[in-house]
């Protein structure tokens, strides 16, 4: 390789005697030829400069001269990146714990040029030499006041030409790479490669430069207290732990207390002295937290996470832990409401807080909970709020089922439970008990009606449905009418009861009407069944064939009469109406006319049969006719057949 090293030791003559100084003078001939343009480097090596290389070279030249007389911007923006990149990195493991609970506290290193902001973050302002005036910048420091939470680092101008130099040598490679493009030969590769040596040179030379230029910054805290503990990240580490004090002062006298993340989940469970692993051992109302959050809520509605904002940010700095603790604690205290039912702290940001007007005394919650009791519900202390949800709606589920559609009553109005629903926490809770007489004795009449209701309606849905079935009958219109009454009167809940013996009656009354179609059919069945047996060619038929053709056309079996009850009935009447049934039986001659016609096709396959025509007669003339038509026909049919049989 053709490095420093390698030439050195090519060019030795005298191995016996010492070679530092040779070393040295070959380096320096080395970095001559270079500057010269003879050699060029390329990474560690270095190479004769070639005719490509030398283009190369004028490029370089030339963006170094266009940076020099007109890049003041593309200088001051790499110098201020290499400066924020330093302190970025001195800092990166700074760990700021403020108080005994070692609340952590977040920090920027502000490079921008507005004042950073201080609700959240600490922050350290860099400020440099190069672009503003050190006496400007320190009048500046100094009229900020000694209470201001915000801490500078200066850095001041030192070794500007030589640092100028180095990022123009960084600059100028950079652009002469990306103008001349790729390579296209093994000169122009090597070219590049030189390039990019220069220019990692020049990118080591800028950062050790900004490394000593910044070691010197000096750190000052807004007032113009300077600080000088240690080291550039020991001094930041010193300034930013003063500026938790100075940003955050309501913290260490009011919210920096152990365990707030115990204290919560303690709190959370419902226990009463959940502050006790803080060690407060007073009312949740008097902690300094609770005072400061009470007063923020006033008498407006907050929501939870319009109060964790503001303590979290200058100058409480409280931790969220702590904010939801006295949240909940206050929550269960009764002294704020919330209308969310089962608060934890995943719904405290989106829930709404108010400070209570009334408070309840451990009778009225007693008085509560019988309240509950008697409806039904079960009520554990201090979820009075929780369950009177559950009684509100168990009053508008009774009152949904005792009104409505005819034949129920009137939908009943419940405007006055939708008006307790909408008070919250205790003024809701205050408005139960004011109002308890009257809420006890509509759900006690209410729910009678619900039983009532319960056992009617199963019994009209009944009714209505099988009056259906009784459209065509004029002999029902009366019992009809009285069914329609009901309807249109909304009885349902009238005493003594009107639907059930109206049931009663209507079931009677189709099942009667039904048996006698039954009968009729059954009368009609037995009588035909009797001549097709006695028929001399159905006879004349195995009993596998008379079987099959009875069960084609439909009359293996006939109907059975049975005791019916209304839903049974009803059940018969929706498979055969009575309105089927009569063309049940109008059909019935037919269908044993056809299973007769069968059986002869099958034992008398020739033999015809002969329908006589049916016509209206009205004279002498019209009998000597028919008879003649008939007997004429029937000749004809007897040439084709060896029988006739007629129907």
């Amino acid at each position: 390789k053709s490095d420093e090293n390698t030439i050195a030791e090519l060019l030795l003559d005298n191995l016996n005697d010492p070679s530092d100084s040779f070393r040295t003078k070959i380096k320096q001939l080395i970095k001559k030829l270079s500057d010269e343009k003879v050699l060029m480097p390329v990474n560690d090596e270095y190479k004769l400069q070639t005719k490509v290389g030398a283009e190369w070279e004028q490029e370089y030249i030339a963006q170094a001269v266009k940076i020099n007389s007109s890049g003041d911007d593309q200088i001051h923006n790499l110098r201020k990146e290499k400066i924020i990149a330093f302190f970025n990195d001195k800092t990166k493991t700074i760990n700021i714990l403020q108080g005994i609970s070692k609340q952590k506290r977040d920090f920027d290193i502000w490079d921008k040029e507005t004042k950073p902001p201080t609700d959240y973050k600490l922050n350290v302002w860099i400020r440099d030499g190069w672009f503003e005036n050190e006496s400007v910048v320190m009048n500046e420091i100094r009229a900020e006041g000694a209470n201001t939470p915000l801490a500078y680092a200066f850095v001041k101008k030192f070794r500007d030409s030589e640092l100028k130099s180095e990022i123009i040598k960084y600059l100028a490679a950079g652009f002469a790479i990306n103008a001349k493009g790729l390579p296209s030969n093994p000169e122009g590769e090597q070219a590049k490669k030189s390039m990019e040596t220069r220019q990692g040179l020049a990118k080591i030379a800028i950062e050790e430069l900004i490394f000593k230029i910044c070691m010197e910054a000096v750190v000052y805290l807004a007032g113009g207290n300077k600080i000088e503990t240690g080291t550039i990240r020991d001094n930041i580490e010193n300034a930013l732990n003063s500026l938790a004090d100075r940003q955050f002062v309501d913290f260490k006298s009011k919210g920096d207390f152990k365990d707030w993340d115990k204290a919560l989940a303690k709190a959370l469970s419902g226990d009463p002295d959940a502050l006790k692993r803080i060690g407060w051992d007073k009312e949740v109302k008097d902690h300094p937290v609770a005072i400061e959050i009470l007063r923020f809520i006033g008498n407006n509605t907050k929501l939870g996470k319009e109060i964790r904002n503001h303590f979290t940010k200058a100058p409480y700095g409280w931790s969220q832990d702590a904010i939801d603790t006295i949240i909940v604690q206050l929550r269960n205290a009764e002294i704020i409401s919330t209308p969310e039912p089962n608060i934890n702290q995943a719904k405290i940001g989106i829930a709404s807080f108010k400070k209570e007007v009334h408070i309840l005394a451990a009778s009225d919650k007693i008085k509560l909970r019988k309240i509950y009791q008697d409806a039904g519900i079960s009520c554990k202390p201090s979820e009075e709020f929780l369950n009177s949800n559950a009684f509100l709606n168990k009053l508008k589920e009774l009152a949904s089922i005792v009104g409505g559609d005819a034949p129920k009553p009137e939908p009943l109005n419940i405007q006055f439970a939708k008006d307790i629903e909408n008070l919250d926490g205790n003024e809701r809770l205050v408005r139960i008990l004011e109002e308890q007489e009257d809420l006890k004795s509509k759900f006690s009449e209410w729910s009678k009606k619900a039983d009532v209701v319960a056992k009617r309606e199963p019994q009209w849905r009944l009714l209505a449905e099988l009056v259906n079935y009784a459209n065509g009958d004029s002999s029902m219109d009366h019992l009809k009418s009285e069914i329609e009454a009901i309807r249109e009167n909304r009885l349902l809940l009238q005493e003594p009861d009107p639907i059930q013996p109206k049931l009663v009656e209507l079931t009677e009354t189709l099942k009667k009407a039904l048996n006698k179609l039954k009968e009729g059919y059954i009368n009609l069945y037995d009588a035909k069944m009797k001549g097709l047996q006695e028929n001399e060619y159905f006879n004349k038929l195995t009993p596998e064939l008379k079987h099959t053709i009875l069960y084609k056309h439909q009359l293996l079996a006939k109907p059975e009469i049975k005791p019916l009850d209304a839903t049974t009935l009803l059940n018969q009447l929706q498979k055969a109406s009575l309105y089927a049934w009569d063309t049940k039986i109008a059909a019935l001659p037919g269908q044993f006319q056809s299973a007769l016609e069968e059986a002869i096709a099958i034992s008398a396959p020739k033999a015809k049969t002969y329908s006589l025509p049916r016509i209206t007669i009205n004279n002498q003339a019209d009998i000597d006719a028919y008879v003649a038509e008939v007997k004429t026909e029937l000749e004809a049919l007897l040439k084709e057949s060896s029988s006739i049989i007629l129907k």
